[in-house]
C-alpha cells in the first residue's frame, strides 16, 4: 500500500462516520508493516502522477499510524516508531510534509503544520498509552 493510498483511505474514513474504524485501522497497520524502509512508512507511489519531482511518504500518516498502534494496544511498537520519526526532525526540530522513504530526506512543504499537529497528537496519545490512561477513541459526531 502506498502513502497516497493510505492518505486517500484515511480521508475516506473521515468522510464516513459509520465506517468500521477499528477494523479499517488494523488493516492499514498490517499494510504498513509489509514495507518499512524508513521509520515504518511505506514507499511512495511509483505510478506517474504527472507532477515533477519525487514523491515521499506523508509524515502525517506516519504519525497517524503510530497513534493507531497505541489504540490497538501495541504501545512498545508505537514508542519505537515514534522515536525513529523524531530522529528525522530538522536541526530546528521541524518537519516537512513528506520524507523520502529511501534516504530519510525531508521533502515537500517545509515546515508543514499538519505534520506537527500529527506529532503533537501522537505524543499525547503515546504518553497516555504508556501511563495506562488512554481512553477508547472518542466517538465521531453523528456516528450511529
Amino acid at each position: 500500500m502506498t502513502a497516497r493510498q493510505i492518505q486517500a483511505e484515511a480521508l475516506d474514513l473521515m468522510a464516513d462516520p459509520t465506517a468500521d474504524l477499528e477494523h479499517a485501522q488494523a488493516q492499514r497497520i498490517e499494510a504498513q508493516r509489509i514495507e518499512q524502509p524508513v521509520g515504518g512508512m511505506t514507499s511512495s507511489a511509483t505510478a506517474d502522477d504527472g507532477l515533477p519531482g519525487k514523491e515521499g511518504s506523508f509524515l502525517a500518516c506516519a504519525f497517524w499510524l503510530i497513534e493507531n498502534l497505541c489504540y490497538l494496544g501495541e504501545v512498545e511498537e508505537a514508542r519505537e516508531r515514534f522515536e525513529e520519526l523524531l530522529a528525522f526532525a530538522s536541526p530546528l526540530g521541524l518537519y516537512s510534509e513528506e520524507l523520502d522513504p529511501n534516504s530519510g530526506e525531508q521533502i515537500g512543504n517545509y515546515p508543514q503544520a499538519f505534520t506537527h499537529i500529527g506529532l503533537i497528537n501522537t505524543a499525547i496519545t503515546l504518553q497516555q498509552a504508556q501511563e495506562g490512561t488512554l481512553r477508547a477513541r472518542p466517538e465521531i459526531s453523528g456516528a450511529q
